[in-house]
């Protein structure tokens, strides 16, 4: 089970799926610096066999700009 880290939550838990149904996972990304990152995730299947699925993301610095409005009538 690949552990949420603190740039990359999930929402899953492991569980059995019956046949003809889905599950849907939330990844939730939240860089905490202006890097690369990249992460490789497993899923296992039937313990027999594995998935690897890749996420990449990039985090940027954050820039805020303020505006005064005039409050004149």
């Amino acid at each position: 089970m690949y552990p949420s880290t603190p740039y990359l939550e999930h929402n899953f838990e492991a569980q059995v799926i019956p046949p003809g149904q889905t599950v849907d996972v939330e990844f939730t990304f939240y860089p905490k610096e202006a890097i690369k990152y990249q992460e490789k995730v497993a899923f296992e299947i039937n313990g027999l066999s594995k998935q690897v699925v890749e996420f990449s993301g990039q985090g940027t610095d954050m820039k805020v700009w303020f505006s005064f409005l005039s409050t004149s009538s």
